[in-house]
């Protein structure tokens, strides 16, 4: 299956499926790794992307860690004070 042909809220639906089941802080290329047995085709772009959705949406955050090159992601929290 490659890529271009996922349906992105699909995508989405396994990136926000994902996260939870492994703690999270994980770079765009390791959540690939981890959804590359669901779609093979699947790109680290497609993953940014997606991701980027997600992130505009306020359902994942971008973590950015001292010494890493590479940003993290996470299942955004609910703020305890809105």
């Amino acid at each position: 299956m490659s890529s271009h042909r996922l349906d992105p809220e699909l995508v989405r639906k396994h990136l926000l499926a994902v996260l939870p089941e492994t703690g999270g802080d994980l770079t765009t290329a390791e959540i690939r790794q981890l959804l590359v047995r669901w779609a093979p085709g699947l790109v680290n772009e497609t993953v940014y992307r997606n991701l980027l959705v997600l992130e505009h949406r306020g359902e994942v955050r971008r973590l950015r860690r001292p010494g890493r090159r590479h940003v993290a992601w996470a299942i955004a929290t609910p703020d305890p004070h809105p």
